[in-house]
């Protein structure tokens, strides 16, 4: 797929009518912004998203289109940010961490607060409930 002025902007796999493989997003830069596993129409596998410098900002385990396993979020050192656990897309533990290493917020079998980061700072904090 390409932007009005000609500039690539996603690349899809399709088989058969259907969503299969890795679809690419890219920056402005054209460097790779997310890559998004599909089988069957479905995101399943790790979806992944960098910055424009090409490292890593998040990595997300999918099942048939549901989160489902750990999700990780990285500070721009490469420290993690955030770690989740999803169950059928279900939130179900998590811890979250300052740039300085300091849990902000957890959440443990589904209930406590699950924290929200910009760039470099939290930016929300969200209550879950089982």
């Amino acid at each position: 797929a390409y932007d009005e002025c000609g500039q690539l902007i996603a690349s899809f796999n399709y088989c058969r009518g259907s969503l299969e493989g890795i679809a690419e997003y890219y920056h402005p830069s054209g460097a790779v912004w997310k890559e998004v596993p599909y089988k069957n129409n479905l995101i399943s596998g790790e979806l992944k998203i960098y910055l424009e410098s090409g490292d890593i900002l998040q990595t997300t385990d999918y099942q048939n289109g549901l989160k489902w396993g750990r999700s990780f979020r990285y500070w721009p050192d490469l420290s993690i940010s955030s770690r989740e656990e999803y169950v059928q897309g279900r939130l179900m533990n998590a811890t979250y961490t300052s740039l300085e290493g300091e849990v902000i917020a957890e959440i443990k079998n589904g209930n406590g607060y699950r924290a929200v980061f910009g760039k470099e700072s939290l930016s929300e904090l969200h209550e879950y409930h089982a």
